[in-house]
């Protein structure tokens, strides 16, 4: 049986609705779900306080055991299976799937 995507409308990494042929697109959401959790910080989402791993607190810092452990925690909440969390020559390496 082939595996669902999780379809929703998408936004540009400005978090910006694309349009596409006069109409709102619709595609794989997965990576922009992860975006938004790296990006929200709790409180962010009205209706779901304690949703956001609020990334933007680690500018100039270092993404530390804690704050993997948040994201880890944040990414399960919403359904993935996490497979790790690294850094990678400067860059945020997220391997998950959605269950």
């Amino acid at each position: 049986m082939a595996k669902e995507f999780v379809k929703d409308f998408l936004s540009d990494d400005d978090g910006d609705l694309i349009i596409e042929n006069g109409d709102f697109k619709i595609g794989e959401s997965d990576y922009q779900h992860i975006r938004d959790i790296l990006q929200a910080a709790p409180g962010h989402y009205k209706q779901f306080p304690l949703v956001g791993a609020n990334i933007m607190s680690m500018v100039n810092g270092s993404i530390d055991g804690d704050f993997r452990k948040e994201l880890r925690k944040q990414l399960q909440a919403d359904g993935y299976n996490v497979k790790s969390i690294k850094m990678v020559n400067g860059d945020l390496e997220i391997d998950a799937e959605r269950l």
